[in-house]
């Protein structure tokens, strides 16, 4: 219900200010390649304030960097528009021992990047259940 209700809040936020009319996101993720660029405000639920992770995809896998931290991990993915203009991305990935469990809405500017929404409900780093927003390129 919890993540209802912030897709819904974020798809009002960022169609008010953001969303591009009659821009498009990918029908698939295969073969892309996204940068997501993690807002910049740090507080402890937002410990990659600044971080920019680099997230290249095949059919069903993701393998992801934080560029500035060379932490790397592997995972699978599940990616569907929701709505014109509004994606969401379910990933759940590894990094050794540590596993993270996330869904990201997706809502283009234009047809190559936009705002997204974080919001986590396992993770690798503390604390392991938390939302954050900020930008994204599709390559």
């Amino acid at each position: 219900m919890t993540f209802k209700i912030i897709v819904l809040v974020g798809i009002c936020i960022f169609s008010r200010f953001g969303n591009a009319e009659g821009c498009q996101l990918p029908v698939s993720l295969n073969t892309k390649q996204i940068l997501f660029m993690v807002n910049e405000l740090y507080t402890p639920k937002n410990p990659s304030a600044g971080e920019v992770v680099q997230a290249h995809f095949t059919e069903k896998k993701i393998s992801s960097m934080e560029l500035m931290k060379g932490i790397t991990s592997q995972g699978v993915y599940e990616y569907r528009i929701i709505e014109p203009g509004v994606g969401l991305l379910e990933v759940q990935l590894t990094g050794g021992d540590d596993r993270a469990k996330f869904r990201t809405v997706l809502m283009c500017e234009n047809d190559f990047s936009g705002k997204y929404i974080f919001s986590q409900s396992q993770g690798m780093v503390k604390p392991d259940k938390r939302t954050n927003t900020g930008s994204y390129f599709i390559e």
